[in-house]
């Protein structure tokens, strides 16, 4: 797992479950695969960066708030928020 951080956004990428569908691109200035590193934080605000990491389908970019964040904290809680699974667990589980 790699982690890119400021003060109001951190984005996680999971590189092993990335299917490069590639919906991250939508956000060039974010997500850019020529650069090093390829996640550059600052390139949008974070509201933009949530909406494209909660369209990612494979789970490989994750996102969270710090403390002190300035984004509204209800905006943060899509399906690719760090803790959605801990705060919405799944309504049917499987026997083992």
């Amino acid at each position: 797992m790699k982690e890119y951080r400021n003060e109001h956004i951190v984005v996680y990428w999971y590189p092993e479950r990335c299917a490069h569908v590639g919906y991250c691109l939508r956000l060039p200035q974010v997500f850019d695969l020529q650069r090093r590193p390829w996640v550059d934080v600052n390139g949008a605000p974070p509201e933009e960066i949530i909406r494209v990491i909660n369209q990612c389908p494979s789970g490989a970019l994750k996102y969270a708030l710090p403390a002190g964040s300035k984004v509204d904290p209800a905006l943060a809680e899509g399906p690719n928020a760090l803790d959605y699974a801990a705060k919405h667990p799944p309504a049917v589980k499987a026997a083992a």
